[in-house]
């Protein structure tokens, strides 16, 4: 009997996975309630920025700190509870909060106590699902996220539309509660433990782990490893050589994707859009983008990254300038207009490309090398990025303008596609 009953909760124990669900609905549309709610207070998009960047920061040393707490105490259940129910104590104290530097400090420990259940969750399926099936259930764990986006900010255009912000907030903090009350029940942690050095062995962990939380941190690189590494990117090995181009383009993209992210948001809020039409113009970007990462799950892009890097790269690159030359006569209905229309193309399908292809050609790219440290330096690369570009878009929007700062993102994405495409002849 107890044999039997061991093997019903082997069987059934990925289900845990839908627990994230509710967690993600909450947590899709933060960053442009954040953007919003600091508009409305009286701050500027230069505020925006600080709390963007500052979440950026934090972002780095919380997966370092959030990893070796998985590691030491192995709590995988405790640990994504705790994620869940700071998510949900942080949502009511932005609705309670009235002061923009209190909603920015807040926001940055929002980034750092949630990326407490990015690790945990990945373990989890590694533990909880055979090996061959790990791909469908990473695959499944970040449709979950994705489609969770998407739920939230289409709850999130109906309830600015009748309600408040602070209302949204409350609501979204009630799924957070959900989905902590649904891991206590779903979880089931089983005897064998895996390691956090399975993400760099395993594609699907790896990507799945990134689109979670996008910093991922196995252990802290010393010094010297980290000399080594940019001596043999820079040395005369044509694989080094072109690892090193692939680093440089993915910072670049990194910060022309913080640079008209950042702004964005507040852009369209700027130039007159209500609350929900916003929200409207996000959700088309995040329904799309849900659809390709299913559709992509059942294609494989071996063979033709590279060119799908640059095809995709190209593609957000004139959306990201067409939406700036529609912010030039400063048009509401421009800005909606191409907004529903460019958004999606620049933020779902090409970003759904790049993403699946980007980060198979780094893993790819890594065989043979130190794969857990060097991919941590990928990551964290990526954060830096997104950090300087988060802080100079908010500076940018506000001294030179939107369009100035969205065409410079796509100046950006076009510069990356130009280094990716170089990679292609070496």
């Amino acid at each position: 009997m107890e044999n039997h009953s061991e093997n019903y909760k082997l069987r059934h124990s990925t289900r845990w996975i839908y627990s994230t669900l509710p967690a993600s609905i909450a947590m899709g549309p933060i960053s442009t309630i954040i953007t919003l709610y600091i508009l409305q207070l009286g701050g500027t998009v230069i505020d925006v920025s600080y709390a963007i960047a500052l979440a950026g920061a934090v972002a780095i040393p919380a997966a370092l700190f959030w990893g070796v707490v998985s590691d030491v105490f192995q709590r995988r259940k405790a640990q994504i509870v705790v994620a869940y129910a700071g998510l949900a104590v942080l949502l009511v104290a932005f609705a309670l909060l009235h002061s923009v530097a209190g909603i920015v400090l807040t926001y940055g420990l929002y980034a750092f106590v949630t990326a407490a259940s990015a690790t945990p969750q990945n373990l989890l399926v590694m533990e909880t699902s055979q090996k061959q099936k790990w791909a469908r259930s990473f695959s499944r764990l970040q449709y979950m996220a994705s489609l969770g986006s998407t739920i939230g900010f289409t709850i999130a255009v109906v309830i600015a539309s009748l309600l408040s912000l602070k209302e949204l907030m409350l609501a979204l903090a009630a799924m957070a509660v959900v989905s902590a009350a649904l891991t206590v029940l779903l979880v089931y942690q089983p005897q064998e433990k895996m390691s956090r050095e399975g993400f760099a062995s395993n594609l699907y962990a790896f990507m799945s782990r990134i689109f979670v939380s996008p910093v991922m941190i196995l252990r802290v690189p010393t010094l010297s490893r980290i000399r080594r590494l940019w001596a043999k990117m820079h040395g005369s090995t044509s694989d080094y050589a072109k690892l090193a181009i692939i680093y440089e383009a993915i910072f670049v993209f990194s910060l022309g994707s913080g640079l008209f992210n950042t702004a964005y948001p507040a852009g369209l809020d700027q130039v007159g859009l209500t609350q929900s039409n916003v929200f409207l113009v996000i959700l088309s970007g995040m329904a799309i983008q849900a659809v390709a990462f299913y559709i992509l799950g059942k294609r494989s892009t071996d063979g033709r990254k590279l060119p799908t890097i640059v095809n995709s790269l190209s593609l957000r690159s004139a959306s990201y300038i067409v939406i700036g030359a529609a912010f030039i006569f400063y048009s509401k209905i421009g800005a909606l207009i191409t907004g529903l229309i460019f958004y999606p193309i620049a933020s779902g399908i090409a970003y759904a490309f790049y993403y699946t292809a980007s980060n198979t050609l780094v893993f790819d790219s890594l065989k043979g090398i130190g794969r857990g440290s060097a991919l941590g330096a990928y990551t964290a690369l990526m954060g830096v990025g997104t950090f300087l570009g988060a802080l100079i878009s908010g500076y940018s929007a506000f001294y030179l303008g939107y369009w100035v700062t969205f065409v410079v993102g796509g100046i950006l994405m076009l510069g990356s596609g130009m280094m990716f495409a170089r990679v292609r002849r070496l």
